[in-house]
């Protein structure tokens, strides 16, 4: 069984300060990462939550773009 988590990426820092935000996933202990094409500052991140805080200006839009494609990645694994 598969695992995939929404997490930023505070491994490496974009030039701007900006991290990207990826999606984990792990089968067999084996981890393998996808980029989300999102990148924010840290102070934008709810890690208990795994979404963007709405005191990002585009919060929303940008939470159902990643909802939308964690729900693709599931999807794929599943079947």
């Amino acid at each position: 069984m598969a695992n995939v988590k929404t997490k930023l990426d505070r491994r490496r820092a974009k030039s701007d300060g900006t991290y990207n935000i990826i999606y984990r996933i792990t089968n067999h202990k084996k981890v393998y990462t996808i980029n989300s094409g999102i990148s924010i500052f840290k102070y934008h991140w709810d890690s208990e939550h795994s979404k963007i805080t709405t005191q990002h200006p585009n919060s929303k839009l940008l939470n159902l773009k990643l909802l939308k494609d964690y729900y693709t990645i599931e999807k794929a694994i599943l079947t």
